[in-house]
């Protein structure tokens, strides 16, 4: 305890991360004594990258707070442990993480706002964060509507567009594939297993072609149309899904009226 690190102010960038990622997929006992952080993955080749990450939170608690942890193994995840109850009480006091069960009621600590907030967001997702390889989509789940909410906000107001929807049992919150470069510019992925997919998302660009620019002269609803819009050679799709537009039915139909009416074109199939 005696070489024990707290700092009371003026976090680091390595300490508003961890705090993300406790908040992602960490936890606070109850007890007020010990930090658990798990990550893991069903395929054997990419567990390894499970342990690189780990790994990689052992070595911030330890640069940062001079304390070691514990690393055990699981048969699909790895496991990282700290017993100390004034790390336990300096993550809940300091940045109002709950002690147990917090999912619905998680939040961005008060005090995080402002300049480094945004590697509090790289822990959230490199934790609660989902990349597909075969399918390009980069995604949050939570139960806490709040926490996505300010992560909205935080992407709006950096010129990252985003969508939030209701799952079955949590919120969701995608980041639209137009703004992938500009997520990988502000927020990014320390995890090596997603931040290689995010490389490969950029270096494939997109499969269909977005919207860059457009004249100011063109209205804001229909910019907001041309964002459904995918050209691909000598059709045009509409794509719903990454707008969370699957389930309402009657919020399709508008939709594809408002894209009739606007360009004056005929919807040929829908599926």
């Amino acid at each position: 305890i005696n070489k024990l690190k707290l700092p009371i102010s003026n976090f680091s960038k390595r300490i508003v991360y961890l705090t993300g990622v406790i908040v992602g997929d960490g936890h606070l006992d109850k007890r007020e004594d010990m930090i658990v952080i798990a990550d893991g993955q069903s395929d054997q080749d990419k567990l390894i990258l499970s342990k690189q990450y780990i790994e990689l939170i052992d070595d911030l608690f330890i640069e940062e707070f001079n304390i070691n942890g514990h690393i055990n193994e699981n048969r699909t995840w790895w496991r990282y442990y700290i017993s100390n109850k004034w790390m336990c009480r300096f993550f809940n006091y300091y940045f109002e993480i709950p002690l147990g069960k917090k999912s619905e009621i998680i939040k961005l600590p008060s005090n995080l706002v402002g300049p480094n907030e945004r590697y509090f967001w790289r822990g959230l997702m490199d934790t609660d964060g989902f990349v597909r390889s075969k399918r390009k989509q980069i995604s949050v789940v939570s139960k806490s509507l709040v926490l996505l909410q300010q992560l909205a906000n935080f992407c709006n107001k950096n010129n990252i567009t985003v969508s939030i929807n209701k799952g079955k049992t949590a919120w969701v919150l995608r980041i639209l594939t137009s703004s992938f470069l500009d997520y990988a510019k502000l927020i990014g992925f320390s995890h090596p297993r997603k931040k290689e997919v995010l490389l490969e998302y950029l270096r494939t660009g997109p499969k269909y072609k977005v919207l860059k620019e457009v004249s100011e002269s063109i209205s804001s609803e229909t910019v907001e149309l041309f964002k459904y819009l995918r050209p691909y050679k000598i059709s045009v799709y509409i794509k719903l899904d990454e707008f969370s537009q699957k389930a309402n039915k009657s919020k399709i139909n508008k939709l594809l009226d408002q894209i009739r009416n606007t360009f004056g074109v005929k919807i040929i199939e829908t599926k």
